[in-house]
């Protein structure tokens, strides 16, 4: 897999979490969880809960893992 390829996936993924929606996520364990930008300051509307404020992450399930 290229890394191009890898970033199109990626993009396809790119969610807003909230550290509670962020946590639910990780606990199950059958997702990869990577912040898309460390310098994001302004935070967003989480897209999973649409109540708290979260950053932008990477979802990736993991059986597409490589």
């Amino acid at each position: 897999m290229t890394r191009l390829t890898w970033q199109g996936n990626d993009r396809n993924s790119l969610i807003c979490l909230c550290p509670t929606c962020r946590e639910n996520f990780e606990i199950t364990g059958s997702y990869r969880i990577r912040r898309a930008n460390y310098r994001q300051t302004v935070k967003e509307i989480c897209t999973y809960c649409q109540i708290r404020m979260g950053y932008d992450y990477y979802v990736t399930p993991v059986s597409e893992r490589g």
